[in-house]
């Protein structure tokens, strides 16, 4: 299903004690608590991209990805 995720950008402890995202006014929290006020989510998170993009059927990792998703997707 699109758009009911999002991909924030990897964490490096190198970078702790710059990372302010869940702060006050950090970039992630600022965007879950948007979401949290979002009447529609899917609709707020096509809206509002967040991160990284996800990962398609362009990517060059997509054949591993794919396996994946196939194993877990429902029936």
């Amino acid at each position: 299903m699109a758009h009911t995720a999002i991909f924030p950008t990897e964490y490096k402890v190198v970078d702790r004690f710059d990372d302010c995202s869940l702060g006050p006014d950090g970039e992630l929290r600022l965007y879950l608590e948007g979401l949290a006020d979002a009447d529609d989510v899917t609709s707020y998170v096509k809206e509002h991209p967040f991160g990284q993009p996800a990962i398609t059927a362009t990517h060059s990792d997509w054949n591993f990805y794919s396996k994946i998703i196939t194993r877990f997707q429902k029936d």
